[in-house]
């Protein structure tokens, strides 16, 4: 028996969903056998363990579109690669136009296919996944991967599998490993504890709320936002990072905060939060989709309203007495329960035998 993990895009959560459960595969490697695939977009760094046979990158969507010739080679190269065994498990742990092409071929070799599904829906302003996109995976799957109750009740009308797990979000290990010795230089000017948003910034990540409330924001904390995309404007006199950030510069920056704020209007899930509660981190958390199901058992998190964002205030003083009063977790706090990416993959593993859940 083998699963193939097939990853076609570059970089973000994707990259190191693939990057760590390539990692775990190595405690399993003796009772099941693996193959990565993965797009030449996705560099491998240093961290990672060698490329060995398991290991085939096909050309990217980016290469395509550049040379597009090269989509011939990488139906040739797909095909080839899934000729000689049809007892093999596929599972797709991103979406990518190019899906549907490698689809086929496994169909055509009677291979079964499984999709993670992180969104039931595309977040405004996003390109990409389209609705149709996300509801022909949910119709074509053997098998299905939700990281949150959310999503799944959200499309579980439009399933035609009974086969499907829902499995917790683990924390990145590239985010809660130690951090680098230059990870407090960051050039924070101010002694007032330091509030980060962390991530791609896009139109439902909410900064506009933290550009609104600046000034209350500033007189508490230093405010640093960190991501890239289009700022809003009124950030004068914040601290911003606004370019692509490496696993190491979040892990940094993680470390260095004091508390992390999540203001989004709307959310599946974060793959940040994980890692966050893992490193004992306090949290302001818009009460949103998935993220509120991410935090309810950890103490060190708390809520506000993004339709009614005045009540971040209340929150904010809430969060900065904590702070103060050092408050200790609760025996009730998730971060020791959190799943490993180990026990994940364990998981997805399970999804692909059994067919009734």
């Amino acid at each position: 028996m083998k699963t193939r993990l097939i990853y076609l895009g570059s970089r973000g959560g994707g990259a190191e969903i693939f990057r760590e459960l390539r990692f775990a595969s190595k405690e399993l490697e003796n009772i099941h056998e693996f193959e990565f695939i993965r797009s030449d977009g996705l560099r491998l760094s240093d961290n990672d363990f060698p490329i060995s046979n398991s290991d085939q990158v096909l050309p990217g969507l980016r290469t395509i579109l550049m040379k597009p010739w090269r989509f011939l080679i990488f139906l040739v190269k797909f095909s080839e690669l899934t000729k000689k065994n049809k007892n093999e498990k596929n599972i797709f742990l991103m979406p990518s136009p190019l899906d549907y092409f490698v689809f086929k071929i496994l169909k055509i070799r009677k291979q079964e296919c499984y999709f993670l599904i992180h969104d039931a829906s595309p977040h405004p302003g996003e390109f990409w996944p389209r609705n149709r996109s996300i509801n022909w995976r949910l119709k074509q799957a053997d098998g299905l991967i939700f990281l949150s109750n959310f999503v799944f009740q959200a499309v579980k009308k439009r399933l035609n599998t009974k086969n499907y797990k829902i499995i917790t979000h683990p924390p990145f290990s590239s985010f809660t490993g130690r951090p680098s010795e230059t990870y407090s230089n960051f050039n924070f000017s101010s002694n007032l504890p330091i509030m980060l948003f962390v991530g791609r910034i896009r139109k439902y990540k909410g900064i506009e709320i933290l550009a609104q409330y600046k000034t209350q924001i500033q007189d508490k904390f230093q405010l640093v936002i960190a991501g890239e995309g289009t700022l809003p404007e009124g950030l004068q006199g914040v601290k911003t990072i606004n370019h692509w950030l490496t696993e190491t510069e979040i892990r940094d920056l993680m470390f260095s905060a004091d508390i992390l704020i999540f203001p989004y209007t709307e959310a599946s899930q974060s793959g940040v939060i994980p890692s966050a509660i893992a490193l004992r981190k306090r949290l302001i958390v818009a009460d949103v989709g998935g993220l509120t199901e991410q935090i309810k058992n950890y103490s060190k998190a708390l809520t506000f309203n993004p339709d009614e964002p005045e009540t971040l205030l209340t929150t904010l003083e809430r969060s900065l007495h904590a702070l103060k009063e050092d408050v200790t977790l609760e025996k009730s706090d998730n971060q020791n329960d959190q799943a490993t990416f180990s026990e994940f993959l364990r998981q997805i593993l399970q999804v692909s035998r059994n067919h009734s859940m």
